[in-house]
């Protein structure tokens, strides 16, 4: 290490300390010798700092490369990123990022595909490390490292097999990183070729996987040939490779091709059927035009009052919500008379949906004050939500909102009532933020950090709030500390600065960069 520090004192030989790269107002060679004598914590921001600096630090690349051994997973993680944030400047970290590729802790693991995805060609001698990354355990390694395959381009050819494979992944973001990072490397066609056959003459669950793949491929060598193929697969006898194929030429933009097959869908046996017609129409009407949504709507209302399947029923609520080409006045109605479905599922479908319509949907405000009484749970909770999406239209429901936050069994609902709470803003502020203040200290992490948002949304200011936001920097969840550092922040009040300069030292990355950007806003404001 001290050999490293004299060859990085020879590169800055001869400049002036105050021409070296800085950043929050230290030289480079500070945080070099930060990184290297520094305790665990000290080491990690030495990383994540030169990492800030970006290509300027890359005088610092043999250090980092040493600090990617360190004993601490976080020096190990900030080390990676921040060669990847100096990027094809840092080429010479390639052998050693692959090597970290193995590292135990998925989070190092992640960062070095990040990484050496941002070398681009130049990452071209870990191939066969990033092949072996595209089975890790972890999603977002497996994403970094398919990313990475393709900067690397046509040199990464050998990873076509495994890239293929990713293209039957579970995770959507990774299938359609696959597509892309086998479009760059220059091999959609025998990648198309693959899809087709496994679409046409594989088992079920492999049709269904080829024509989700295929809908991640925009390329014109392939969409001629996949579009057709995709809506036969519409008439598939197999109700998951239907499904598949109706959201693959959405995803294409060929959702109309697939609505007589959906409509017709509907009726058909079993309800399971009809379910996931139910469902994909919703997106099929969401993305198309306003002729399209015309059309689906009456079909989904019929099968939302009419259908003797509750399931059927809950996904025609759902998916009504979400077709916004149809005015309000024509699906609300219908919305409200599922409120008298006996199923909970449907209830809380057709609230969630009235939620998603927003302000057109305010003549449902009353019977969204009785579901907050539901015997389910979910069902106050979508009503809840609904009512907040509403907005400022739906202040008749301030007190049942409130008691709901401070009295509901379900953490859900209470959660819920707090942020309808802030989005409605409520007449009676000091009484609503009475009750977020309560809302502050109660068990479920989830409750107090939106009671904390929502005090921000209501604008209010009172001493006794900025205190008691201040108490929550001290919070054990990370997430309530940050929300407080936020809002304390947009508040604008000075009596919060000596508290937030503490919570530049919280162990949370996240609550630091909360506070500092406060403390910053505080300061514009003074």
């Amino acid at each position: 290490m001290k050999k490293m520090l004299l060859i990085l004192g020879a590169a800055l030989a001869g400049v002036p300390g105050e021409e070296q790269p800085a950043f929050e107002g230290r030289p480079l060679s500070a945080w070099v010798e930060q990184l290297r004598a520094g305790d665990a914590p000290a080491r990690e921001a030495a990383a994540r700092a030169l990492g800030q600096m970006g290509p300027r630090a890359r005088p610092a690349v043999p250090q980092l490369v040493e600090a990617l051994r360190d004993s601490s997973p976080p020096v190990r993680q900030g080390s990676a990123c921040a060669l990847g944030l100096i990027g094809p400047d840092a080429k010479e970290a390639v052998p050693a990022l692959q090597k970290v590729l193995e590292d135990p802790e998925a989070e190092v693991r992640t960062n070095a595909a990040y990484a050496l995805c941002q070398m681009g060609p130049d990452a071209r001698p870990a191939v066969s490390s990033l092949i072996q990354a595209l089975k890790d355990e972890n999603e977002r390694v497996r994403h970094h490292a398919i990313n990475a395959l393709g900067a690397i381009g046509p040199e990464a050819k050998e990873a076509m097999p495994e890239l293929i494979r990713a293209l039957w992944d579970p995770h959507r973001p990774i299938r359609a990183s696959a597509a892309r990072s086998i479009t760059r490397i220059g091999e959609t066609r025998a990648a198309g070729e693959a899809l087709l056959k496994d679409l046409k003459a594989g088992d079920p669950a492999a049709r269904s996987g080829a024509a989700r793949a295929l809908g991640s491929f925009q390329a014109s060598e392939i969409r001629g040939v996949s579009i057709p193929a995709l809506q036969e697969g519409l008439k598939d006898p197999d109700n998951g490779v239907r499904r598949s194929a109706a959201l693959a030429l959405g995803q294409l933009g060929e959702a109309g091709s697939a609505l007589p097959a959906l409509l017709e869908a509907l009726k058909a046996e079993p309800a399971e059927v009809r379910k996931d017609a139910a469902a994909v129409l919703g997106y099929v009407g969401r993305d198309g035009e306003a002729a399209m949504g015309a059309a689906i709507v009456p079909r989904l209302v019929e099968a939302l009052l009419q259908d003797k399947d509750p399931e059927v029923r809950s996904a025609s609520a759902a998916s009504l919500g979400l077709i916004r080409s149809v005015a309000a006045a024509a699906v609300v109605p219908s919305l409200l008379k599922a409120f008298r479905d006996e199923d909970a599922r449907v209830r809380a479908g057709a609230a969630a949906s009235l939620g998603e319509i927003g302000p057109e949907a305010e003549p449902a405000v009353p019977a969204l004050l009785e579901r907050i009484q539901d015997e389910s749970s979910a069902v106050r909770s979508a009503a809840a939500t609904a009512l907040g999406n509403i907005g400022p239209a739906a202040r008749p429901a301030e007190g049942v909102l409130i008691d709901a936050l401070v009295g509901d069994e379900s953490p859900e609902v209470r959660m819920q009532a707090a942020g309808a709470l802030g989005l409605i803003g409520p007449k009676d502020g000091k009484k609503a933020a009475q009750a977020l203040m309560r809302a502050l200290k109660e068990p479920d992490a989830r409750v107090r950090r939106d009671a904390a948002y929502a005090l921000e949304d209501i604008g209010a200011e009172e001493e006794a709030v900025l205190a008691a936001l201040i108490q929550s920097l001290g919070d054990s969840s990370a997430e309530v500390r940050k929300a407080a550092a936020n809002v304390l922040g947009s508040l604008g009040s000075g009596e919060a600065a000596p508290a937030l300069t503490r919570a530049l030292k919280d162990a949370d990355e996240e609550v630091r960069e909360a506070a500092a950007k406060a403390l910053q806003y505080i300061e514009g404001r003074e």
